[in-house]
């Protein structure tokens, strides 16, 4: 396979979206992470939750870190592309957090520690704080609109057909030896071809300026930071970015138990996900909406869908068409918030080079990795904790009532109450005004 140096900023839409997809798919797979321990290996929820939350703590470091090393890289490759590498090595350890040793629970949770800050804090890391700063210096200004939309659209897709999937992988093989290690292999050998078709055929753009790159090399760690904290943003930036990712690990997880415990047939969760592929339509629409509306406005029409699609379970919780309905609603909404979520990032790069004449494209991206493995690590430990106040017990195949309960508001509530913080957050992020108007000044 050819090695291309340098594209124009127009094409390769479709090669992105490979890539995408791949790191995208890696989250489905990790979502499972807490079913499989507190079923497969009988390890209690709040401890699952606890090793996934200390790890994402450890991932602050790795965030800054990464950010850092990106705003100092000029490869001949180009500034991001050669991270896309950093994809292997994560699907590799992401199998091995699935094969856990016959170990005592200590033994259990350093080995998942471990495994997990592999596969999460150090490949993880570079994968996602680069992947803003990629499509920034992949694809020029006009069309980064519709690389999000086709992102998001095949994105959803692959997504959508891997929880159709898993149930039925779940039910086939998460009794038998390595069960959960052939489930996750089955995710992890396309989605590291799809890792390196993106690699070897989508170059960057070539850097224009030679003197800016040698300016940015000059930029030191500490500058790059006090600038990223000279945006009043940036609390509410980390609100939202933390909603997306924790309203996508809660639901991934908790769906798995509700149609096992609640519904009693787990299979259900791929009917369901067959149906829902329909709402991945309306995707298609968000140029459209970006362009109408901007990318702060477009971002609160996806979180009142996030609050309503979840909400709305609570009125015929048991009925499968009603859920259908409802998970078309839920999940094209924060499909379409994360989508816009870095274009909101890009848009926050502008608002600070603006204010401080520091382009720390690393360091802002960085804030994306660290909120969404913070997120990551509050989902299961927030899941784990209620679990257990519940009296969840993995090896019984009957839940009592006050864990059926649990799951109930894991499931529909807790998901809708964080879209409905999303939006003030939102509703209150005004950069796009404050950028039009330094412009214009």
């Amino acid at each position: 396979m050819k090695l291309k140096m340098y594209g124009d900023g127009r094409k390769g839409i479709a090669i992105n979206t490979l890539g995408v997809a791949a790191t995208g798919l890696s989250s489905i797979v990790i979502g499972n992470i807490t079913y499989c321990m507190t079923t497969s290996y009988a390890m209690a929820g709040t401890v699952v939750g606890l090793v996934l939350l200390l790890s994402r703590i450890f991932d602050g470091i790795t965030d800054i870190i990464a950010g850092f090393l990106i705003d100092r890289c000029h490869f001949k490759l180009g500034k991001a592309r050669p991270f896309d590498l950093f994809n292997i090595p994560m699907w590799i350890f992401l199998v091995l957090c699935f094969e856990v040793p016959a170990l005592n629970t200590v033994g259990k949770a350093v080995y998942l520690f471990v495994m997990y800050n592999l596969c999460q804090s150090i490949c993880f890391t570079f994968v996602t704080v680069s992947g803003t700063v990629r499509l920034k210096r992949t694809f020029v200004e006009e069309v980064r609109a519709k690389v999000l939309a086709a992102c998001s659209m095949v994105t959803a897709l692959i997504s959508t057909i891997a929880g159709i999937v898993t149930p039925i992988l779940i039910s086939i093989f998460e009794n038998r030896p390595h069960g959960w290690t052939i489930i996750a292999s089955i995710f992890a050998v396309p989605a590291i071809f799809m890792t390196l078709f993106q690699f070897f055929m989508l170059p960057e753009m070539k850097d224009p300026d030679e003197e800016e790159k040698k300016e940015a090399r000059k930029v030191e760690l500490k500058e790059s930071v006090g600038a990223f904290f000279q945006n009043p943003y940036l609390f509410l930036i980390v609100i939202v970015i933390v909603s997306n990712m924790l309203c996508l690990t809660i639901s991934g997880t908790v769906s798995t138990y509700y149609f096992k415990y609640n519904m009693g047939e787990l299979t259900i969760a791929s009917l369901i996900g067959v149906f829902s592929l329909v709402g991945y339509i309306f995707l298609a629409g968000m140029p459209a909406l970006t362009k109408r509306f901007g990318n702060r406005k477009t971002a609160m029409i996806a979180y009142v869908m996030v609050f309503v699609g979840n909400i709305a379970k609570l009125l015929m919780p048991r009925s499968v068409a009603w859920l259908i309905v409802c998970t078309i609603v839920g999940q094209v909404g924060i499909t379409l918030a994360v989508s816009v979520r870095d274009m909101i990032l890009i848009d926050s790069m502008q608002y600070g080079k603006l204010k401080t004449g520091v382009e720390g494209e690393g360091i802002y991206a960085a804030v994306r990795g660290f909120s969404e493995k913070i997120a990551n690590g509050m989902g299961p430990f927030l899941i784990g904790v209620i679990l257990d106040f519940a009296h969840f017990n993995g090896s019984a195949e009957v839940q009592p009532q006050s864990a059926t309960t649990a799951i109930l508001i894991l499931f529909a509530v807790l998901p809708a109450v964080i879209g409905a913080v999303a939006f003030v957050a939102m509703y209150f992020c005004r950069m796009e005004d404050k950028i039009k108007e330094m412009e214009q000044s």
